[in-house]
């Protein structure tokens, strides 16, 4: 299964960011699934209870840390509880590396939200060279203790740079 988020219209129209917002996996049983709210606006929805992933891939030459922002909405209000999402990467097609995993207080209603992971990829993780392939993998990890939210995780668009909350 292929999961691809916001169309290309989409994201030049809300975003600075237009090469991070397509995402894709082609495993049936770990790919989230394509939905949209009822603004029309797609997003990947990743079920409770279960891992779920997906890859995202740009080109990329910079030589700073690289944050990672989200832009998302849960599927249904459950004030008070938590995801666990996480964020690995890898450059060039080598193993990917996985940050440390963060818990998410999920918001209380079902709008658009932003969230920053905290851990970057560093600069020093970066091959020399001009330009390298980057990968970005997010999952939630849904089987995870510290993920209590009974809603789908609905991930809009990923970012490469720092957005508020």
């Amino acid at each position: 299964m292929n999961a691809i988020l916001a169309t290309k219209e989409y994201a030049d129209a809300l975003s600075q960011n237009k090469f991070s917002v397509f995402g894709f996996n082609d495993d049936s049983d770990s790919a989230p699934e394509q939905v949209s709210n009822s603004d029309g606006i797609p997003a990947a929805s990743f079920k409770p209870g279960v891992d779920k992933v997906l890859l995202f891939e740009t080109d990329w030459a910079q030589r700073n840390d690289i944050p990672i922002s989200i832009e998302y909405y849960m599927d249904k209000s459950d004030a008070g509880k938590q995801l666990c999402l996480q964020v690995g990467y890898c450059f060039d097609g080598a193993s990917v590396s996985w940050l440390d995993a963060e818990t998410v207080t999920a918001p209380s209603d079902m709008s658009m939200k932003r969230y920053c992971f905290s851990a970057v990829i560093s600069s020093t993780v970066i091959p020399s060279g001009e330009s390298h392939t980057l990968r970005i993998k997010l999952r939630r990890l849904g089987s995870n203790e510290q993920d209590t939210h009974t809603g789908n995780f609905c991930l809009a668009a990923v970012k490469y740079y720092r957005i508020g909350d």
